[in-house]
């Protein structure tokens, strides 16, 4: 193992439904007080002294096998993604030793989920996703490769649009760059009747965009170019841990969102030969023009071609950055809690919440150990409001024992700093996926956990769970619990109802909603109308109603 490597990933995998032992056995010259062996944060095997010799400790790893848990010698039961082996050790010294291994892929012969993997990237990588929520610290902020293809087609439209305007001289049939329609060849240019030409600057001006405008396209090919052949190379050498007849859901994601990519690459390649054609009929490429050069001095008569050359000044301060997050999602995990980031910002933005504040942020959470990670690239606390009410949506928050940070209002009733179990492995906080908070008269919460999992999966395995770390060990500043908890499941299975109440209906008779659910919150279940209710009642209460 080591502790360094941490991203990249192990030579061949685990199978799901594999029956392991440990037949290892260590010798140390220290004596070892405790040693767990975790796979992620979950406990699976712990070292048994075996015998003393020449003043060598010998020991052995052993299953554990908790009453009512499934058997630990199958310990990548339910694990679909990849995972990444831990040890810790602690001596009779009281020295502390935390290794680390690579991530390992984890295959499965099920395939069934390529259908929603393939619509969460799509959705993720769409104008509905999480471009607008990079995490920027600069004037840069994130671009989409998919919108600068859009906006070509725009360009070219307008050009087309005002040819008369701008190049009256050559408004003739002869002057033309044709492609091939259906209809025969057409020219980029076309003639239109009755419009009175424009001046000679406007049509410097524009020539000196148009060239800019292949400039920069051109860095931009070249940078996502590099994105995509660095994430092929990783793509190819992970398939080759993959034995014949299996799959693993983190190959799976790779493989679809290159193809995006380079269905967006290969556009973008076509929109800049096309306008380079373009400025060779007219006359006026010029391979030498400076990247600044570009600088209009007044603005155009056209409304439409003034608004495209804004647009594009503006987004010439954007970046990629937003490609290096899509393409770095290195978990099936991850992906999903991304997805429905990405779905709930648009959700709560179609229930008429705007923005309260000048930007969100990407709050920094302090932990006494290394298990929580902050978010790297994008912001973790939305704000939005609606007449009376504010919205504040966390993403990946940490909700403390002793405090609490980033506005929250939320406390943990349990743990303690070094206080850990297989229950309890984070000590004195515990990171809920999101948090939805509505203030008004009184606060009232949602939180919501995603598992992209079936829904038999969560609740043998992580109802009870979660019902116990986020409803009973949670109370708000009041110290009264105001939280409704919900699953968010991924995995798409034969259930019929959308929406499982954990609460049966005379429960829930007078309070409109179960305090505890699983909604299936899968791609191919397009409608929000359980969120609709939850929402509802959120703000009925956030109002004093």
């Amino acid at each position: 193992m080591d502790e360094e490597k941490k991203s990249s990933f192990l030579k061949g995998c685990v199978f799901e439904n594999g029956l392991y032992s440990i037949e290892y056995i260590t010798y140390t010259d220290k004596e070892i007080a405790e040693g767990i062996l975790f796979v992620d944060s979950e406990p699976i095997a712990e070292i048994e002294f075996v015998k003393k010799q020449d003043n060598r400790y010998e020991y052995r790893f052993l299953f554990q096998t908790p009453a009512g848990g499934r058997v630990r010698s199958y310990p990548f039961l339910m694990l679909i993604d990849s995972i990444r082996m831990n040890l810790f050790i602690r001596f009779e010294d009281d020295e502390e030793m935390n290794l680390q291994s690579e991530r390992i892929l984890v295959t499965t012969k099920n395939d069934t989920d390529r259908e929603n993997l393939k619509d969460m990237i799509y959705y993720i990588a769409s104008d509905k996703g999480l471009y607008r929520e990079i995490n920027s610290e600069s004037s840069e902020s994130a671009l989409i490769v998919s919108s600068i293809n859009n906006y070509f087609d725009r360009v070219f439209m307008a050009v087309q649009k005002y040819k008369p305007y701008f190049f009256p001289q050559n408004s003739s049939a002869g002057f033309s760059a044709s492609k091939t329609t259906r209809q025969g060849r057409v020219s980029f240019l076309t003639k239109r009747e009755n419009m009175e030409p424009g001046s000679d600057e406007e049509r410097v001006q524009l020539i000196k965009f148009l060239n800019m405008l292949h400039d920069d396209a051109l860095s931009i090919l070249k940078e996502f170019e590099d994105i995509l052949f660095k994430n092929t190379k990783r793509f190819r050498d992970l398939k080759k841990n993959i034995p014949p007849g299996f799959s693993a859901p983190v190959i799976t994601t790779q493989e679809l969102r290159i193809k995006k990519g380079f269905k967006e690459f290969n556009r973008l390649r076509r929109s800049i030969s096309k306008l380079r054609r373009l400025l060779e009929v007219m006359g006026s490429f010029n391979r030498r023009v400076k990247k600044d050069s570009f600088r209009p001095k007044k603005n155009f008569k056209i409304k439409e071609v003034n608004n495209l050359i804004f647009m594009w000044q503006k987004s010439r301060n954007m970046s990629l950055s937003y490609q290096k997050f899509f393409y770095n999602i290195e978990s099936l995990d991850k992906l999903y809690e991304y997805y429905c980031l990405a779905r709930l910002l648009n959700f709560i933005d179609v229930n008429e919440y705007l923005p309260d504040r000048e930007k969100d942020i990407n709050y920094n959470y302090k932990t006494e150990n290394e298990l929580f990670e902050n978010e790297e690239f994008l912001y973790n606390t939305f704000y939005r409001k609606k007449n009376d009410l504010k919205l504040t949506l966390y993403f990946q928050s940490v909700i403390y024992g002793n405090h609490y940070e980033n506005e929250i209002g939320l406390l943990r009733t349990s743990g303690y700093d070094g206080m850990y179990t297989p229950f309890n492995k984070t000590g004195n906080y515990y990171s809920p996926d999101f948090v939805l908070k509505i203030s008004g008269v009184k606060d009232a919460y949602l939180i919501l956990d995603s598992k992209f999992q079936t829904r038999n999966t969560i609740l043998k395995g992580h109802m009870e769970e979660v019902i116990s770390k986020y409803f009973i060990q949670i109370r708000d500043e009041k110290f009264e619990r105001s939280q409704y908890v919900y699953i968010l499941q991924g995995r798409t299975d034969d259930t019929l109802n959308m929406l499982w109440n954990y609460e049966n209906k005379e429960a829930i008779k007078e309070k409109d909603i179960s305090t505890f659910g699983i909604i299936q919150f899968s791609p191919d279940v397009k409608m929000n109308i359980y969120f609709d209710d939850i929402l509802a009642k959120l703000e009925s209460i956030a109002r004093g109603e």
